[in-house]
């Protein structure tokens, strides 16, 4: 989701505004203007500032800036982070051209730079993030939100039949969820926004035997699929406002989706409220298919599976920010050129883009450890 946003956010700095923050975009500059995003989160320690260089008519990366961090007045570094790079192939099999042409375009012209730094944040935290480079200097002030609370989360397996509805009509099929009962209560006396997100982790290690079977190496695996989807089945809290339409019909393709997965406490502030997503069932399962590649020059490992529930209370710029990229990811922003103009709030001064902490509060299911053995038939393409 991160580099959704950054993309997103640089595409669209010509309609770049806030209610309370107002920018006049200046077309017949040549020196360019700092473009920060960064969302930061109570859960982690690591942080990340994302910069680039915006023109009038081109976005380019930002590196050699100097890029400081306050916390409650402590001043953090944030250390520039090599050009992200593409997974290379290491197994074999056909070799796709497309793919690693890509890969190489996008290593030599990245359209941001990475600055990282390391901090705990607590709500109330009141933090400062500064970037500079020559004449150019931008910044933002965000203080970290109150977070709700996660007062219950029940999980049921269950089975649902969707409808499908294409131009040869009308048909419907089963399809199995982990229906997530999810309690909040909110913090009263404000207005409060959310964003509701789940997340996936797999993490162990590999290791290679000699002949005599002894361990000739090892090998650490990490791996963690944030923001995962989930179906809301018109659940009138986690939709905000938004139709969903009926999932897999020709509806989708008109209608605007919380695909961002904010939403606010309007429908029950300073009081509870009782949300279910449904996320897919097989996020909880243990599909062998999916780790045929991990490690494949390993012999054997241990994998602990973990998924996690994520409750955000975020601020309100950040909130109408999300609802801004759902207009412009529903309504197909970067292929359909006529439609109305979409506002993005801004919090940076000096520049553009959107600097936002918010509050995670979270609970963890343990899937347990498995077992995974590689047999060398299963590389074999075909």
């Amino acid at each position: 989701m991160r580099r959704t946003l950054i993309l997103t956010l640089t595409a669209a700095l010509a309609v770049l505004a806030s209610c309370e923050n107002t920018i006049r975009y200046e077309y017949d500059r040549n020196d360019g203007r700092i473009t920060m995003l960064s969302q930061m989160y109570t859960s982690e320690t690591e942080h990340t500032i994302y910069l680039s260089l915006s023109y009038p008519d081109r976005v380019d990366s930002l590196p050699g800036a100097t890029v400081t961090c306050w916390v409650n007045g402590e001043k953090f570094i944030a250390e520039e982070q090599p050009v992200p790079q593409e997974e290379e192939y290491n197994y074999p099999g056909p070799f796709d051209e497309t793919r690693a042409y890509e890969a190489v375009v996008r290593r030599r012209h990245p359209l941001f730079t990475e600055y990282c730094f390391s901090a705990p944040l607590r709500p109330g935290d009141e933090i400062r993030v500064e970037a500079s480079k020559g004449s150019l200097k931008a910044w933002a002030e965000v203080t970290v939100p109150q977070p709700a609370t996660l007062v219950q989360v029940d999980t049921h397996r269950v089975v649902r039949t969707l409808n499908y509805t294409d131009i040869d009509g009308t048909d419907s099929y089963d399809e199995e969820y982990m229906e997530m009962v999810v309690k909040i209560r909110d913090v009263p006396g404000e207005d409060n926004y959310f964003v509701l997100a789940g997340s996936h982790l797999d993490e162990g290690e590999f290791r290679r035997f000699d002949e005599s079977g002894a361990v000739d190496s090892t090998a650490h695996y990490r791996v963690e699929d944030r923001e995962i989807a989930y179906q809301t089945f018109h659940d009138p809290i986690l939709e905000d406002g938004y139709s969903a339409g009926g999932l897999n019909s020709l509806l989708e393709d008109i209608l605007v989706s919380n695909q961002m997965r904010c939403f606010s406490d309007k429908e029950f502030r300073d009081g509870e409220a009782v949300v279910r997503p449904f996320f897919a069932a097989e996020r909880f399962s243990w599909p062998d298919y999916r780790y045929m590649w991990v490690c494949p020059d390993m012999d054997e490992g241990d994998l602990q599976s973990s998924f996690c529930l994520h409750l955000r209370s975020i601020s309100r710029d950040f909130y109408n920010y999300l609802r801004a990229l759902n207009n412009m990811e529903t309504y197909g922003y970067d292929v359909i050129p006529i439609i109305e103009p979409t506002v993005l709030p801004n919090n940076v001064t000096g520049g553009f883009g959107l600097v936002s902490a918010g509050a995670d509060q979270t609970v963890t299911f343990d899937l347990g450890t498995h077992h995974v053995v590689h047999d060398p038939s299963d590389l074999i393409f075909y």
